[in-house]
């Protein structure tokens, strides 16, 4: 049977001297003293904790009796160190032969990513090429149609015989030329405009605008020439109108080569 921790009764520790041992001894008696305590429950209580300190200084009080006492205990905590390690390896043994060694995991070695071998000249070329290729391809297939502003001279031309007074010769609209600004329009027309009055026409000119502009010639011709015939010594007179005018229009700018494909394909319209 294990003894009692006499050293914790008192509360010193092992290596305490023998005067440390009596003084402790005094403070417990006189806290434990049964006198002191008015109830009964406290006095039983403070007389058997006076039993335990006095029976534990019979034991340190004695220099002999503490060696044996000091002995008993090295003996007592060798076997129950032994008796630990004993049941530490019977429960290693039961373990060891109660489950069946697994065999050890293969160990798996991560292969670490590389980005030197992607990486490289030829796949970042065919990467920006694919990137660019899908960029015209989705801006093509998205842009709408582009029409940029033009000036475009018409001219008009009328001839009416001063005989009849019906118009004859009469020559629709046509177009004369195109020009990215209305003042190369307008100097255009002032050109022609300028060659019509040095063959003798008169010019109705709008100064405000330089764009619209009338030039009326008026010519005699031989009335013997004439097919419907008059007499020899008539003449007849002929009456040329000519209308100048720039106009502004959309024109739409030309398609490129991929969008091009792409309609004959049919995928844009």
């Amino acid at each position: 049977m294990p003894q009692p921790d006499f050293y914790a009764i008192f509360g010193v520790s092992p290596s305490a001297s023998q005067d440390e041992i009596r003084a402790a001894h005094r403070e417990l008696v006189k806290r434990y003293h049964p006198d002191i305590y008015s109830t009964s429950g406290d006095k039983a209580r403070a007389t058997e904790k006076l039993q335990a300190i006095n029976q534990a200084y019979a034991i340190l009080g004695n220099p002999e009796q503490r060696k044996q006492y000091d002995a008993s205990r090295v003996e007592q905590a060798r076997s129950a160190k032994t008796a630990a390690q004993q049941r530490t390896a019977q429960v290693r043994r039961a373990r060891s032969t109660a489950r069946p060694k697994a065999p050890p995991r293969p160990v798996r070695v991560r292969k670490k990513f590389r980005w030197k071998k992607f990486l490289t000249v030829p796949w970042l070329a065919g990467t920006a090429a694919g990137v660019t290729l899908f960029t015209v391809m989705a801006f093509s297939l998205t842009r709408e149609p582009q029409f940029s502003p033009v000036w475009v001279l018409w001219q008009k031309t009328e001839v009416e015989p001063a005989a009849s007074g019906s118009v004859e010769n009469a020559q629709a609209w046509e177009q004369l030329g195109a020009f990215a600004l209305r003042g190369e329009c307008a100097q255009n027309l002032k050109y022609r405009v300028k060659l019509d009055q040095e063959q003798g026409s008169h010019v109705f000119f709008d100064e405000a605008n330089a764009t619209v502009a009338i030039t009326v010639l008026l010519s005699e011709t031989d009335a013997a020439l004439n097919t419907k015939g008059l007499l020899a010594a008539e003449k007849s007179v002929t009456k040329r109108v000519r209308h100048y005018e720039c106009r502004t229009v959309q024109i739409r700018q030309p398609d490129s080569w991929l969008q091009r494909k792409l309609r004959q394909t049919g995928w844009v319209r």
